[in-house]
């Protein structure tokens, strides 16, 4: 599965239920900008993800 090119957003509950029937390994971490935040499981704390593939700095915006 890529990256989208826009920003998108994925419910949790369809990837639960998916991963939980074919026995897939759940994922335990969620990157947020540069870091990660602690482990835990990311389907069952999370309704939704946002994919947010660019993001530009203020200050590198023209004036």
């Amino acid at each position: 599965m890529g990256v989208p090119e826009a920003p998108a957003m994925g419910e949790t509950r369809a990837l639960r239920t998916r991963a939980r029937r074919h026995g897939s390994p759940e994922p335990t971490r969620i990157r947020m900008d540069d870091d990660f935040f602690p482990p835990a499981p990311a389907l069952d704390s999370y309704d939704a993800v946002v994919s947010v593939p660019r993001t530009t700095l203020s200050a590198d915006l023209a004036e």
